[in-house]
């Protein structure tokens, strides 16, 4: 095998553990959501300790694809192709997220509250006690999430259509 060959596979392989990394974001971001928020005084720590050495993990595994993709990117022709191909799925991606982004928070927003109302009602709560939360800022915490999960999806569509 040449050396230009290990290093296309090397930049593939990097590819490869973006994507994954990538795709794990969201489930991570649930489960991490979803432990912390029941978690009480005296649980176990396992639970906790193994999510965040998933976080790191993921934190590990995508910055080192982002720089090694990044400052590789000039391989060949067919790598510089798929960068570029990754890149223009990202600026769509970050020009969407940012329009419909607000749509999607307001949507959420929307869904919290009412299960919320349904189980204040049920529960015999004068509604107008209720006090209204803030909103969660969806748009700036998903924004690089989305942003590089579309940078790895347009980069692998590049890489299996040729």
């Amino acid at each position: 095998m040449s050396d230009r060959q290990k290093k296309v596979d090397r930049y593939l392989r990097a590819a490869n553990i973006g994507t994954a990394a990538a795709i794990a974001f969201p489930f991570l971001h649930i489960a991490m959501g979803t432990v912390f928020l029941g978690y009480e005084d005296g649980d176990d720590l396992i639970i906790p300790a193994l999510l965040f050495l998933a976080a790191i993990t993921y934190l590990i595994a995508e910055t080192y694809s982002i720089f090694y993709v990044f400052l590789r990117r000039k391989t060949d022709e067919f790598t510089l192709a798929m960068f570029h191909s990754g890149t223009t799925y990202a600026f769509f991606a970050a020009i969407l997220w940012l329009v419909l982004g607000g749509y999607v928070e307001i949507f959420i927003d929307g869904m919290v509250a009412g299960e919320a109302y349904e189980a204040a009602k049920a529960d015999g709560v004068n509604l107008n006690e209720i006090e209204q939360v803030e909103s969660t800022d969806i748009i700036g915490r998903f924004a690089a999430s989305v942003i590089l999960a579309a940078f790895f999806i347009g980069f692998q569509i590049k890489r299996i259509r040729g």
